[in-house]
C-alpha cells in the first residue's frame, strides 16, 4: 500500500480547492490553485488540464493554448510509454 506523504496531501487539498473554484467559476482562483498544484507536481496532468480550462475562461488564450499543448504531449506520451511497458 502506497504511503501518503505530507506532500501528497498539500497536493490532494490543492486539486480539491481548484476543483471547487472551478465549478463555482471562480477561474482567477482556479488558475492560480492550478498553477500552484503544477509548481509542486509538474506532472499532473489533470491540474494541467484544469489551468488550461480556466485560462480559457479567463480570455487568456495564448497562454491556454501553450498549457493545452503541453498537455496533449505529456497524454499522448503516457499512452506511448504504458504500451511500450505492457510489451516488455
Amino acid at each position: 500500500m502506497p504511503q501518503i506523504t505530507d506532500a501528497g496531501l498539500r497536493a490532494r487539498a490543492l486539486a480539491d480547492q481548484a476543483t471547487a473554484a472551478a465549478l463555482e467559476a471562480d477561474w482567477p482562483r482556479a488558475a492560480d490553485l492550478n498553477q500552484k498544484l503544477i509548481d509542486v507536481s509538474p506532472d499532473d496532468l489533470e491540474a494541467r488540464n484544469r489551468l488550461g480550462r480556466a485560462l480559457l475562461e479567463l480570455g487568456r488564450l495564448d497562454h491556454a493554448a501553450v498549457v493545452e499543448t503541453t498537455s496533449r504531449a505529456a497524454n499522448r506520451l503516457a499512452v506511448l510509454l504504458e504500451g511500450i511497458i505492457g510489451h516488455l
